[in-house]
């Protein structure tokens, strides 16, 4: 029985746990002493205060106002006799301070983890100890994840590792990549997991179809927002430029306007608040991306794919072209003596001094030789 993962999480596998009771999890840790055989790893106890400290403040914060900006509010008269952007703005601040909650208790859990000594993760590339072993959040990349992947991969981190590795990928058709059935069979699969709310299941399914709209937004939407010689799916970081960066903040805001509308059920539970909720915000998140994928199928995604290769094709139509030039002046050059050919590879490179100079006073004396056989110049 392990009392710090119990119930609420982390996930963490046996092999782990045996590893933190035999004590090879520090194989690699040099003994305390040398008249010690213990191999702990310096930093725990400061890591595990570090955790507590924020999950005590994450709770304190939801205590105090976790009541008054919470998804009840739905059913309350007052709320519909509000505006709907009045509506839309306050379920953005009820999304982030119920999330709060959950940074509380896994923060609390995690700390749990490494005051016991199994959060250690080896050492990073300064020799300093690492104690994320156990996270399973990462709330900087959750309040500002540039898109939806990222903001699910520090989501519930250990939970969605074990989905990713026991269900989505074993899914997969053999020699194909899994698709949007796969994912929404993973999402399902999280949901019974959950327990039997209808909220869960109906917040799950939604999940299944956000995760699926968004792969589709970087496939077709993305590229346009890159260098246009870049491939779509290319692991190489693109280039920090303007219009990268406002792409990634209008993924951002994005995330989070649908998360927060996507976590109404998962908060209320049961069958009629979650509808109530979402038909008081009228329905934008299902109407966002249900309309999406619609106008994609209908053939949006193939026009979108052909203007990403027409793109594609003229840049590189236009880098075929300055490079034919570039070699065309180089070959201009070789040819007026002005550069001359390597010897230790072809390429060509300005020329020796000398050279150069005779050249130059050849060309000097052919010219002042034109100017007397025109006339221009008299001779004394």
């Amino acid at each position: 029985f392990y009392f710090p993962a119990f119930l609420i999480g982390p996930s963490l596998t046996f092999t782990e746990y045996m590893a933190l009771i035999d004590e090879t999890l520090y194989k690699d840790v040099a003994p305390a002493s040398p008249n010690s055989s213990k191999r702990v790893p310096v930093g725990r106890k400061r890591v595990a205060y570090q955790k507590l400290a924020f999950g005590i403040s994450c709770i304190g914060f939801y205590a105090l106002y976790g009541g008054k900006f919470n998804y009840t509010v739905t059913a309350d008269d007052w709320w519909m006799a509000k505006p709907f952007w009045y509506r839309f703005l306050y379920t953005q601040i009820v999304g982030v301070v119920q999330r709060i909650r959950y940074y509380g208790a896994w923060s609390l859990t995690e700390g749990g983890c490494i005051f016991t000594g199994l959060g250690f993760n080896g050492f990073d590339k300064d020799g300093s100890t690492l104690w994320d072993k156990a996270a399973n959040i990462d709330v900087m990349n959750i309040e500002f994840a540039p898109n939806v992947k990222v903001l699910l991969d520090n989501w519930n981190i250990n939970t969605n590792t074990w989905l990713r590795n026991s269900v989505y990928k074993r899914l997969a058709p053999p020699g194909k990549k899994p698709g949007a059935l796969v994912t929404m069979y993973t999402f399902m699969t999280s949901a019974i997991w959950h327990g039997i709310y209808p909220g869960y299941y109906l917040t799950f399914f939604l999940g299944g179809l956000v995760s699926s709209a968004a792969r589709q937004v970087r496939t077709y939407i993305r590229p346009f927002f890159l260098p246009a010689l870049l491939p779509p799916k290319s692991k190489v970081l693109p280039p920090p430029t303007l219009i990268k960066r406002v792409y990634d903040v209008l993924g951002t805001v994005a995330c989070l306007v649908i998360i927060n509308y996507m976590a109404a059920p998962f908060m209320l539970l049961e069958l009629r608040p979650s509808i109530k909720a979402w038909t008081t915000l009228l329905w934008y998140g299902h109407v966002t991306v249900l309309g999406w994928l619609i106008l994609g199928q209908a053939g949006g995604f193939r026009w979108l794919g052909k203007l990403v290769k027409a793109r594609a094709e003229k840049a590189a139509s236009k880098e075929a072209m300055k490079v034919h030039m570039e070699m065309e002046e180089r070959e201009n050059k070789l040819a007026s003596g002005m550069m001359t050919p390597s010897t230790s590879g072809g390429t060509l490179v300005v020329p020796p001094f000398d050279v150069a100079m005779k050249g130059m006073e050849e060309a000097g004396d052919a010219l002042m030789q034109g100017f007397a056989n025109s006339g221009h110049l008299k001779k004394t």
